[in-house]
C-alpha cells in the first residue's frame, strides 16, 4: 500500500530534484572550478609581481646610467655666469659704473658694507676700489636678486680670479653683510671678516686706534693695492 501511494505521488506532481549523487558530483565540479580560479588568480598575481620586479630592475639600470650624466649637466647649469665689462667710474667703496656692450650700468657690490661719507675710512675705501679696478676689464657675477630698489645691478665683481668684494672685507675696508637671497659666498665673507677682526686691521683697528693721535688710515694703502685675496669658491 505504501509503495503504491509513493508511486501515485510521484506520478501526480511530486517534486523532483537532484539525487545525492548529483549533488556530490556538482560539489566536486564546483570545488574543481574554484580551485582552478584560485590557481589562475595566484598565477596572475605572481606574473604581476614578476613584472613589477622586472620593471624596477630596468628602471634601476636606466637611472644608474643616466643620473650621473644628468647630475653633471645640472652641475654645469649651476656654474655662475659672469659677464665682462669695463669699469668707467668709481662712485664709492662699493658702487661702480661698468660699460657693457656700449651701455653703462651702475653696479653695487654684493656682500659688503663699506664706510659711508664722513667716516675716516670712506676715502680710503674709494681709493682702494679705484686703484684696483678703474679702467679694468672685470667680470660681473649675479646671484638670485638681480638689482636693488634703485635699479643698481647687484654683482660679485671679479678681476681675473680675485673677487673685489671679498678683498674689501679681507683688508678691513668693509663689513660683511647678507643681501637677502644673494648669499652664494656668505661663508667666505664671514671667514675673511673674522680674520680681519683678529688682525685688527682697517675699520677693526680704527675702533681701538681712535685713542691714538699717531694713527693714520693712509698707513693701510700700501698693503691693499695688490688685491691679494683670491676666492677659493
Amino acid at each position: 500500500m505504501t509503495g503504491l501511494e509513493d508511486k501515485e505521488k510521484d506520478e501526480n506532481g511530486g517534486l523532483y530534484g537532484p539525487t545525492e549523487s548529483d549533488i556530490e558530483r556538482f560539489n566536486r565540479e564546483d570545488s574543481d572550478y574554484l580551485d582552478e580560479r584560485k590557481r589562475d588568480a595566484k598565477s596572475a598575481l605572481w606574473k604581476l609581481i614578476a613584472g613589477g620586479v622586472f620593471m624596477l630592475l630596468v628602471a634601476s639600470m636606466f637611472l644608474n646610467v643616466l643620473l650621473p650624466a644628468f647630475s653633471r649637466n645640472r652641475q654645469v647649469d649651476r656654474t655662475p655666469v659672469r659677464i665682462a665689462g669695463t669699469v668707467t667710474r668709481v662712485f664709492d667703496g662699493r658702487t661702480i659704473g661698468v660699460e657693457i656692450d656700449g651701455l653703462e650700468h651702475t653696479v653695487r657690490y654684493i656682500g659688503v658694507d663699506t664706510p659711508v661719507f664722513g667716516d675716516r675710512f670712506y676715502d680710503l675705501a674709494i681709493a682702494a676700489n679705484r686703484q684696483w679696478i678703474f679702467g679694468q676689464r672685470v667680470l660681473l657675477e649675479a646671484d638670485e636678486l638681480d638689482a636693488n630698489s634703485e635699479g643698481h645691478l647687484l654683482r660679485y665683481v671679479w678681476l681675473d680670479d680675485a673677487m673685489v668684494n671679498l678683498n674689501l672685507v679681507a683688508v678691513g675696508l668693509s663689513r660683511a653683510i647678507t643681501n637677502g637671497p644673494n648669499d652664494r659666498y656668505d661663508e667666505l665673507f664671514i671667514e675673511f671678516e673674522d680674520t680681519a677682526k683678529s688682525q685688527d686691521i682697517g675699520i677693526w683697528e680704527g675702533v681701538e686706534a681712535q685713542r691714538s693721535a699717531h694713527w693714520s688710515a693712509r698707513s693701510l694703502v700700501p698693503a691693499i693695492f695688490s688685491l691679494p685675496i683670491r676666492s677659493r669658491a
